[in-house]
């Protein structure tokens, strides 16, 4: 069984140029049915976030200090295989 990883990078290749709507789309599509892929970083008191399947999804949020927004960023900026 070939993984997911290898499919979707299977479908990113076979995109002729100039077909950038079917990349979005595929990105799109890649976010609805495994989820988004955030990382999280701190600058100053804000913490943002962004997918990076490069779906557009993003956030931020102000913390107090700069402290609190670097330890959640890093709290949050981890993936489940990280402790497999």
């Amino acid at each position: 069984m070939t993984p997911v990883s290898a499919l979707m990078a299977a479908a990113y290749t076979h995109v002729a140029p100039g077909e950038h709507a079917a990349v979005a789309w595929l990105t799109m599509l890649a976010c609805r049915v495994f989820g988004h892929r955030y990382r999280f970083g701190a600058d100053g008191e804000t913490m943002r976030w962004d997918c990076v399947r490069g779906c557009g999804a993003c956030g931020s949020k102000r913390y107090a200090t700069p402290e609190h927004a670097s330890r959640y960023a890093a709290a949050f900026d981890r993936e489940d295989r990280e402790d497999v």
